[in-house]
This record gives structure tokens, C-alpha cells and sequence, in this order.
């Protein structure tokens, strides 16, 4: 080979080689290093800070209605073939009391708009609801009775018989709140009075259309209350006062 083309190889050699030895380097990583392409395993992540562990408790207090369930109470769902255990034995408990008054149905229906203490359910606890129950439906007839002297519909012989059962509400609930002050005393004369007091009200109420030999407007509301203040009295009976 001539002289002057070796010269003119060895810059060519000495490129190649330089090209070489950086392309090596460049797939030369360290394996720990931080710049590192190829991914890393991430550690197990932390659920939701909102998500919290299961933790069965048993309700302190028993609801059987939403209306009366405390605000942040937790609901309980009823299992598909019914409702829960504890709302069985709820509704044992009562239908016990209840199967001991004249009107057993009224006496079951009166009480589910209100919560029950499970655990500290008695005859007691019972009157207490039902002389509430009386009271509400008793405010409720009193509206009814109002709006119906309002009417200009009915004759002037019926709104007076109206007026009158108004006026036999007004009397029902100052002796049902009679008979509240006379339960919390331990009172039982006094008790049973101003119950017979207030079922007599809605008694009197029915008269004065029977009179007339008309159907009363307020007959449902009459009949409803009677049967709740006469069941008031059977659980009562049951009460050591």
C-alpha cells in the first residue's frame, strides 16, 4: 500500500473508534442510577382517606319511622326476605302490649310514626306514645274542624255542630296534657280521669250529628280517637304507679 493513503486512513480509523467507545458508554447505564429509564415497581398505594373498614355495630336505638331517625344515624337496610331482627322483635314486643287493648290494630298502627327504645320497651313507654299519637290527631281534627267552619258550603246547623266539636277538642287536649302531667307524677286517679275526660270529647262530638241524623264530616277522626284514648286506659292498667 502507498504511504499517503495510510496517512489518509488513520483520522477515518480514529473517528470510527471515538464513535464507537460513545455508543458503548450511552448503553451503559448504572443500575441504580437516577436517571434511569425503565420504570420502577410503585409501593402499594393507601385507599381513600373515605373509605373506612368495615366495623358491625348494633344500633342503640331502634326507628320505626325516617321522619323521627336523628340526623347522621345510620340507616339500616331491610334484608329482602323482610325486615331486620331487631325491627322483629320491635314489633313483638309492641304487639305484645298492644294484644292486651280493645283495638290491638289501632294500637300497633298508632305506634310507627315514633321510635322505640328496644331494650327499655314497656307498658309505660307505650301510654307515652299513644297519648302523643292522641294528641297529634287531635291537633289534626281540630284543623279539619277549622276549615270546615271555613266552608261556606255547609249550612249554618252543621257548621254549629262543628263549632261544637272544635270546642270538644280544645277540652281533649288540655285533659290528655292533664293526664301527661298526672303519668310523670305517678297519679293514676288523676290519669285515668283526664283520659275517660278526653275520649268522652270525642264522644260528645258525635252526638250532636246524631241528633241531626246526619253523618258527621269528622265521624273518621272521632272514631280513631276513642279507640286510641281507650287503648291508652288497657296499657295503663298494666303501669305500677
Amino acid at each position: 500500500m502507498e504511504p499517503g493513503r495510510q496517512l489518509n486512513l488513520v483520522p477515518l480509523a480514529s473517528f470510527l473508534l471515538l464513535l464507537l467507545v460513545n455508543s458503548t458508554n450511552a448503553l451503559c447505564v448504572p443500575r441504580n442510577s437516577s436517571s434511569a429509564s425503565t420504570p420502577k415497581s410503585s409501593p402499594p398505594q393507601a385507599p381513600p382517606s373515605n373509605v373506612q373498614p368495615h366495623v358491625l355495630k348494633l344500633p342503640k336505638f331502634i326507628y320505626t319511622s325516617h321522619a323521627d331517625t336523628p340526623a347522621g344515624a345510620p340507616q339500616q337496610s331491610a334484608p329482602s326476605g323482610g325486615g331486620s331482627p331487631l325491627d322483629s322483635l320491635l314489633g313483638a314486643a309492641t304487639k305484645a302490649i298492644c294484644a292486651k287493648t280493645d283495638y290491638p290494630d289501632v294500637c300497633e298502627s298508632s305506634l310507627k310514626p315514633y321510635k322505640l327504645d328496644v331494650g327499655s320497651i314497656s307498658p309505660t313507654s307505650v301510654v307515652g306514645m299513644l297519648l302523643r299519637a292522641c294528641t297529634e290527631q287531635t291537633s289534626a281534627a281540630t284543623k279539619e274542624a277549622a276549615k270546615l267552619i271555613a266552608d261556606s258550603s255547609i249550612d249554618d246547623t252543621l257548621r254549629s255542630y262543628v263549632k261544637v266539636c272544635r270546642e270538644s277538642y280544645s277540652d281533649a287536649l288540655n285533659n290528655l296534657e292533664d293526664a301527661v302531667a298526672a303519668l310523670a307524677s305517678g297519679d293514676k286517679n288523676s290519669f285515668n280521669i283526664m283520659v275517660s275526660a278526653a275520649m268522652t270529647d270525642f264522644v260528645s262530638c258525635e252526638d250532636g250529628f246524631e241528633e241531626m241524623d246526619t253523618v258527621s264530616p269528622l265521624k273518621a277522626f272521632d272514631g280513631n280517637l276513642k279507640e286510641i284514648a281507650s287503648n291508652i286506659l288497657a296499657v295503663a292498667s298494666a303501669i305500677q304507679f
